[in-house]
C-alpha cells in the first residue's frame, strides 16, 4: 500500500478515535457507560475498517495486476526476439540445404563427366541485365581456365568463358546477342545454329535457326550441343524448342529454344578446361 493511503487511514481513525474519546469523557464511566461507548465504537469503525480493507485489498490486487501485466510483456517480447532468432535460423538453413544440393549435383556431373577436366567457379558479379547475359566468375588462369572454355551446370549448358584474368572469368551466356554455336536436335538430328536475341535475352530466351523446312522437329523437343564447333563437348543439354517459326525470306525455319538452366537463380558453375 502507498504512503498516500496509509496517512489517509491513519488520519480518519484518529479523528474518529478523538471524537470516541470525547464521547467517553462526557459520560460517567460505568460499566454501561462503557459498554455502550465500546458498542458506539464498534458500529463507527466496524464499517470504515471494512471499507478501507476493501480499498487496501483493491489496491494489492491491482498493484499485483500492473506487476502481472509487466512481467507478461516482458516475455511477450522475449519471445518475440526468440522467434526472430530462429527465422533467422530456418532462412540460414534453407541457405545452406539449397546451396548444399547444388554443389552435390555439379560434383555428381563432374563424377559423372569424368572424361572433362573441370573446375568448379562462383559466381561474382553480373551485369545489369537480370537474366545474366553475362557474369563474372572467382577462377582464372591461374585455376587453368583460358578463353572459349564452355561452362555448364547439372541443368546443361550456360555459355563460354570470353575475357580471362589470373584469378577471374568473365562468361557469354547462350542468351547473349553475340553468342552462337552449332546445335542439333536429339530426336531428330536437325542441325542448326542457336544464337543469343537481344530482344529474347531479355525473356531469357534464345533461337535455333538455319532449320530445313523439311526438319520434322515441334514444339517440346530438346537441344543439345553438335560437337561441331570445336569449344563445345558433343550432347551436351541446352534447352527445348517452345516455338516454330519461318524465316522472313521464307526459305528456312527458326525455333525459338527455352534454356535448360535457370540464369535467374544462378549461382555456381562448372568450367570444362579440357575433354
Amino acid at each position: 500500500m502507498s504512503n498516500f493511503f496509509k496517512k489517509r487511514i491513519l488520519l480518519v481513525i484518529s479523528i474518529i478515535a478523538v471524537f470516541i474519546l470525547g464521547i467517553m469523557a462526557a459520560l460517567e464511566v460505568t460499566d454501561n457507560s462503557y459498554n455502550a461507548v465500546k458498542d458506539l465504537t464498534g458500529t463507527v469503525l466496524s464499517p470504515v475498517l471494512k471499507f478501507f480493507s476493501t480499498i487496501t485489498t483493491s489496491v494489492k490486487n491491482f498493484a499485483a495486476d500492473i506487476s502481472e501485466l509487466a512481467t507478461l510483456r516482458k516475455d511477450n517480447e522475449q519471445l518475440k526476439e526468440k522467434i526472430k532468432e530462429l527465422e533467422v535460423d530456418q532462412t540460414l538453413l534453407e541457405t545452406y540445404k539449397n546451396e548444399n544440393e547444388r554443389l552435390k549435383a555439379l560434383l555428381e556431373l563432374k563424377d559423372y563427366s569424368s572424361d572433362w577436366e573441370m573446375v568448379g567457379a562462383k559466381i561474382i558479379a553480373m551485369d545489369g541485365n537480370s537474366w545474366f547475359t553475362t557474369f563474372t566468375i572467382d577462377k582464372g588462369t591461374s585455376d587453368g581456365i583460358s578463353k572459349n572454355c564452355a561452362v555448364v551446370t547439372n541443368m546443361g549448358l550456360v555459355g563460354y568463358v570470353y575475357d580471362v584474368g589470373t584469378t577471374w572469368a568473365q562468361v557469354r551466356t547462350v542468351i547473349d546477342s553475340e553468342f552462337s554455336m552449332g546445335v542439333i536436335v536429339s530426336r531428330t538430328n536437325d542441325r542448326g545454329i542457336l544464337e543469343g536475341d537481344l530482344s529474347l535475352g531479355s525473356e531469357g530466351l534464345c533461337k535455333m535457326t538455319y532449320i530445313s523446312k523439311d526438319a520434322k522437329i515441334v514444339v517440346g523437343d530438346y537441344v543439345r550441343t553438335s560437337g561441331l564447333s570445336g569449344n563445345f563437348p558433343p550432347d551436351i543439354i541446352v534447352g527445348k524448342i517452345k516455338e516454330i517459326k519461318t524465316e522472313l525470306h521464307g526459305l528456312s525455319n527458326y525455333a525459338i529454344v527455352e534454356p535448360s538452366v535457370d540464369f535467374l537463380r544462378l549461382s555456381e558453375v562448372l568450367v570444362i578446361k579440357k575433354y
